[in-house]
Order: structure tokens, then sequence, then C-alpha cells
């Protein structure tokens, strides 16, 4: 008889990356967990389940200019870049940013994933990593960077809207959070 395993590995990596969210953002932002939201798809709605939901402390709207209001923060476990998975981490974060959490949609979508971003030196999967991560950045979803008690919260390749670092930090960079579609008398602008 034959006894086949279930390979968990991944969930136990993506608890791994859950937690160091939980340790890394809870003094400064409140986290709720498994947060549901609504995604219209072809005229009906959808139900989606954020990893964290996160609103920032009334010090960081007051004293950094961090928009007083909620983001996600998705964890993804992919264990080496392709570009099916990143494909798929994006349009899942892309369903996010296009979802009402609380009767809101978020201003931004961060991943945190346990790949090291490199763009260097260039290969298919680089450039894909490349194009994904400027395309998607343009409409407010990056990733998160962490190191210890130390983050980033970064969009397109490298653009850093908010960080912590030493228990400092930095102001908001609210001027990357302004989306636009369109040239001309057609251009629609989005700020938050």
């Amino acid at each position: 008889m034959t006894i086949f395993q279930l390979d968990n590995s991944n969930i136990i990596n993506e608890n791994r990356l859950k937690e160091q969210i939980r340790s890394t953002f809870s003094d400064d932002f409140y986290l709720y967990e498994e947060e549901e939201g609504q995604f219209l798809f072809e005229g009906e709605r959808r139900k989606v389940i954020a990893d964290f939901l996160l609103k920032p402390k009334p010090n960081l709207v007051a004293d950094f200019d961090f928009p007083d209001r909620f983001f996600v923060i998705e964890t993804k476990f992919i264990n080496s870049i392709s570009v099916p998975d990143l494909s798929n981490l994006f349009i899942q974060c892309l369903t996010y940013k296009n979802s009402d959490f609380r009767n809101s949609r978020p201003f931004g979508v961060f991943h945190f994933t346990d790949i090291e971003y490199s763009f260097d030196p260039p290969n298919e999967n680089s450039r894909m990593l490349e194009v994904l991560s400027c395309t998607f950045g343009r409409l407010n979803i990056g990733r998160v960077i962490i190191s210890g008690k130390n983050f980033n919260l970064i969009f397109h390749k490298g653009d850093c809207f908010f960080q912590k670092k030493t228990g400092q930090f930095k102001k908001a960079k609210r001027d990357l959070l302004n989306i636009s579609f369109g040239s001309g008398n057609n251009k629609l602008v989005i700020k938050y």
C-alpha cells in the first residue's frame, strides 16, 4: 500500500512570512488578518480574502503624511522566480487593488515573498520581473522589504514610498500614489 504525504512546506513557509509581517508592522499599524473583501467581476460580486489589511496609527498620518486609508499586504511563498508564479501573484494583487474592503478600496497593495528581486544580470525572468514591477507599480501595487524591524514599502523598480529604519520613519512620498491613464483631454488622474 502506498501512502501519499501532503507536502505542506509552502504553507509552513508562508506562515513564517505572515509572522514577519505581524512582528514588523503591529507596532505602527492596525492589522486585520484574513480580511474579506468584494471584487466586482462581470457584474457579479465575488468574495476575496486578503492576508492582511492595514491602516496606519494616527501618528503616522499626522507626522509622516501616511494616507489615512487601508492598504493590503499579500504574503506568498514562491520559492523561485518564474513567469507563471509572478503573473499569478500580480494578478491577485490587482484583484485586491480593485476590491472593496470595509467599504473602501485600498490605496495600494504590497506583496511580501520569499524571493529576492534582482534585475541584474538580465535574463527572461529578470526582464519579466522588471516589466511586472514597473507596470503594476503604476497602479500602486508594490512590494515589502523587511530587515529585522526595519521595512520599506516599494513601488516600481525601487521607488521607496515609505520606510522605517532603526526606529525612524521617512515621510511618505505621496506623489508616488498618483495614478494616471490616457493623455490630453482623455487623461484621468487619481490622487490619494
